[in-house]
Order: structure tokens, then C-alpha cells, then sequence
């Protein structure tokens, strides 16, 4: 009963209950900040992931579309060429 009546005597010393409640309440508020800031960096995360994605797509179609170019001009260079070839070097040497 003794530590009872002292256990309740610290309870309420100079208003504990309240300055308890304040401290909870920073606490928790802490807390939500901690979330809040730790899910404002995992957004921020997935965007640049995203963004570096999008752009190593973007680097993937330009090369391919340059790789494509230069197989086109060499092939065309060489039909040409095949073209020029056949219609004038050749008949030009049986000429000679």
C-alpha cells in the first residue's frame, strides 16, 4: 500500500501526466517526421531510378539507330559501287 500511495505521489509530482503526454506526443511526432522524410527519399530514389532508366533507353535507341544508319550507307555504297562496277569498269576493260 506504501509504494502504492509513493508510485502515485511520482505520477502526479509538478504535472508529470502532462509533461508525459507532451513527450508522446513529440515522440510520435518525431516518429511521422522520420516517415514521412524516409518515404519523401524512396520517392525521390525510384524518380532518379526511373529517370536514369529512361535515359540509358534513350542512349540504347540512339545507338541503334546510328548503327543502323551506317549499315545503310555502307550498303548502299557498295551496291553502287557493284553498279558502277558492272555497267562501266568492266565493259571499259573488255574494250581495251
Amino acid at each position: 500500500m506504501i509504494i502504492g500511495v509513493i508510485v502515485n505521489a511520482i505520477i502526479d509530482h509538478k504535472g508529470s501526466k502532462e509533461k508525459n503526454k507532451t513527450c508522446n506526443e513529440r515522440r510520435k511526432a518525431r516518429i511521422k517526421e522520420k516517415q514521412e522524410r524516409e518515404e519523401a527519399e524512396r520517392l525521390e530514389a525510384e524518380r532518379i531510378a526511373e529517370e536514369e532508366r529512361i535515359a540509358e533507353e534513350k542512349a540504347k535507341k540512339k545507338k541503334r539507330n546510328v548503327i543502323i544508319s551506317i549499315v545503310t550507307s555502307v550498303t548502299c555504297t557498295v551496291i553502287a559501287f557493284i553498279v558502277v562496277l558492272n555497267a562501266v569498269i568492266i565493259p571499259t576493260v573488255k574494250r581495251n
